[in-house]
């Protein structure tokens, strides 16, 4: 029998090896063609068409427009001396552009390919994070929301303000508003560029319609004789069409001057003090001829991360409105690691920071939990132990550390040893910590924790049901989150417990998104089931928020697809433009009013469980989860008879009733109202024992309510029995 083998005939080997020569063809004709246009007016259309988007609905996809593009497209340019005049001709003007914008487009795909077919492919976590890491760096931009990183580093960096203002010669508060009104900054610019073409437009017609009146030529003519002839004779519309076509081209010819600035400009539009803006400016941009031939123009830690816009003779350009938000915090700490007393002192600062901050959304996404003063101690033998919060949720206990550690350049090209030390810092040692914490507790009947300030706490495992270990990070980690599962291929876990790994850019957004604190605790439920699953990934974890307000993060029938099948690996795709079109309008980049995105439970039954949540009874977050395992469906009916109870006990004050069981979950749940607390209690544990038996349910919830307001509860006491571990509340 004869071998067969595809050989050297595999047209994708072909292709691979066909990539090198491509990607050095499609670099040259860039080199060429660009040296054709007048550099700020490559640059400004280039920049100005990829950061276009509709203000009035946001969407992750925006087709061939990317923000890296106009960066590759200025790296290139930076290399060579800044072109004083265009030698293209007006009729290949916007397509050349167009192709530009193409072949960069071209280039820097092709080359990630050829990068990253020379790897092997991930065989692991770190592997697969230190991937991640790269392949980000070079093209995804915005890690977390703009507005939110503005907030935050006014509160990280103001203990050091005043370094930073004798340092860089401009205050943090001026780089803040600079940031913030350099976007509208630009868009007025050119709004007042095309609004313009209006009024010259008039001029035009103005003189048009009077030569067709006078038949004399004018004094101070804007048109030859032959021009005007010609414009004379059309219908006055087709003729105002052909001039207003003609100006908005040369506005694109001459974009250059529309699109950049000078420093007098921004000062005036900003009301910064034009010497704080020039020394902005000054740290914040590049020269011409400044990189070298050999340098890489589509890397992941290109000068432009740092230095974000391009200077000549006294105008300025922003390559990446993103890159700008961001690239302040990197000069500050890059200069903050010059100095070893500084640096210190900054690493503390971070750690407090990033603690107490997230502590504020913690306390607002479970306002009835009780939340211990921050930076707690114990002791063990003779030795003393730090852990950086607890918060006591009814029967939830949350030990929280909290990590400032940064990833650096170096992890972010793709190293795998810089990675895995990364990994390290803001996993291993935050769960390690974490662990030891819980430890300590489960070997107490009651552990103590002390501050220096605030007096003693005890804490008995007794009182707790559920532990949630929270790896609390500074940097965004929400892309590399989704990389670390709960199967454990990283080996950190041992101990059963899985961390949540959050930063505080996705937790402020939880925040705002999540006003249930029964639903906070499901989510953290589902993301970790979700995580659960090798072969099932999103790519950050605002998409999982988002899948969970859409539908509680259901994935039954993904995983029912996919059983039985040891090669797929399903993606959930990037479902966050709800959540992003909301903040655009929040915090007023859009006018349209845009509500937060819905969740999938009924209203009936969120405000159900947030008075629930108000009575304080013990337990209650066990029997809330177990009410929200039932599907929409089943909800709904339930509440309806919760509201035919509450409207016949506002009429008789009787003992009424009304319960769902579900016989795919072989769950039920009881609502039953008195005016009587010892018959109510007596009534409802008769009862729900009863239906539990009745029907082999493997739970049954029930929940006693006093209120006589039909729109209002009044919880005084509950029932829950399991077959896994029966037990009365």
């Amino acid at each position: 029998m004869d071998n067969f083998s595809m050989g050297d005939n595999n047209p994708m080997d072909e292709w691979f090896a066909g990539l090198p020569g491509k990607v050095n063809r499609l670099y040259t004709w860039l080199e060429e063609n660009t040296k054709r246009f007048e550099t700020f007016d490559l640059l400004a259309n280039v920049c100005y068409y990829n950061h276009l988007h509709d203000p009035e609905e946001y969407t992750d996809y925006r087709g061939d427009k990317h923000f890296f593009v106009p960066e590759i497209l200025a790296l290139l340019c930076l290399k060579g001396d800044y072109i004083e005049e265009s030698t293209i001709s007006d009729s290949d003007f916007f397509s050349v552009i167009k192709e530009i914008q193409n072949n960069i487009l071209k280039y820097s795909g092709m080359k990630d390919a050829m990068e990253f077919s020379g790897k092997l492919p991930g065989k692991n976590a770190i592997s697969e994070i230190a991937g991640t890491l790269e392949r980000e760096a070079k093209v995804i931009r915005n890690p977390g929301l703009p507005d939110h990183h503005l907030d935050f580093a006014s509160k990280l960096f103001e203990p050091i303000k005043e370094t930073i203002k004798s340092t860089y010669e401009f205050s943090l508060s001026d780089s803040i508003v600079i940031r913030n009104k350099i976007s509208q900054f630009l868009n007025e610019k050119v709004i007042s560029a095309k609004n313009s073409i209006f009024r010259d437009v008039k001029e035009c017609m103005d003189e048009i319609v009077k030569f067709r009146k006078t038949k004399l030529y004018p004094v101070n003519p804007k048109f030859s004789m032959e021009d005007l002839q010609e414009l004379s004779a059309m219908n006055y519309n087709d003729a105002r069409k052909v001039i207003k076509n003609h100006f908005s081209i040369q506005i694109h010819h001459n974009f250059g001057e529309v699109y950049s600035f000078t420093a007098e400009e921004l000062s005036k539009f900003t009301e910064v003090d034009i010497e704080s803006v020039k020394s902005f400016l000054s740290t914040f941009s590049c020269e011409f001829s400044s990189l070298k031939n050999s340098d890489e123009i589509h890397e992941t830690n290109s000068i432009l991360k740092r230095k974000p816009i391009v200077h000549y003779k006294g105008r300025y350009i922003l390559v990446s409105i993103p890159l700008i938000f961001w690239a302040p915090e990197i000069v500050f700490e890059h200069g903050i690691k010059q100095n070893a007393k500084l640096s210190g002192r900054y690493s503390k600062i971070k750690h407090d920071f990033v603690l107490e901050e997230s502590l504020l959304y913690f306390k607002d996404l479970m306002p009835t939990a009780k939340i211990l003063p921050s930076n707690l101690y114990y002791t063990i033998g003779e030795d003393r132990f730090e852990t950086d919060a607890i918060i006591m949720y009814d029967t939830v206990l949350f030990i929280i550390e909290a990590k400032g550690h940064r990833i650096t350049d170096k992890a972010k090209s793709g190293n795998m040893q810089r990675t895995e030390n990364h990994i390290k810092e803001i996993v291993k040692e935050s769960y390690q910590q974490g662990i030891r914490t819980l430890k300590y507790i489960e070997e107490n009947d009651e552990a103590e924790f002390s501050t220096d300030h605030s007096g003693k706490f005890k804490i008995r495992k007794e009182d707790f049901d559920e532990i949630v270990i929270v790896s609390l990070t500074l940097e965004p980690v929400g892309n590399l989150a989704m990389s670390i599962k709960a199967t454990d291929s990283l080996g950190y876990f041992k101990d059963g417990y899985f961390p949540w790994i959050i930063s505080i850019y996705d937790l402020i957004v939880l925040r705002d998104m999540i006003e249930n604190p029964f639903m906070f605790i499901h989510y953290i439920r589902k993301r970790k089931a979700f995580l659960s699953h090798n072969h099932v990934s999103t790519y950050e974890e605002t998409d999982l928020l988002g899948y969970f307000l859409f539908n509680g993060l259901n994935i039954d029938n993904v995983l029912k697809d996919s059983e039985g099948n040891e090669h797929s690996h399903i993606i959930l795709e990037p479902n966050t433009d709800a959540i992003n079109d909301y903040y655009l309008y929040k915090f007023g980049k859009k006018e349209k009013f845009t509500k937060k995105p819905p969740c999938y439970l009924p209203v009936s039954m969120n405000d159900f469980l947030l008075q629930f949540d108000q009575s304080m009874l013990e337990h209650r977050v066990k029997v809330a989860l177990i009410m929200l395992q039932f599907d929409n469906g089943s909800i709904k009916s339930f509440m309806d008879r919760v509201k035919i109870t509450k409207k016949d006990f506002s009429k008789d004050r009787q003992l009424h009733d009304g319960s769902l069981y579900n016989d795919q979950l072989n769950f039920g749940m009881t609502h039953m109202t008195s005016a009587n607390k010892n018959e109510l209690d007596l009534k409802l544990y008769q009862y729900c024992q009863y239906k539990f038996n009745q029907l082999n349910a493997n739970v049954w919830v029930g929940i006693g309510d006093m209120s006589t307001d039909q729109n209002k509860f009044d919880f005084t006491g509950m029932f829950f029995m399991s077959k896994k571990k029966p037990r009365l509340l």
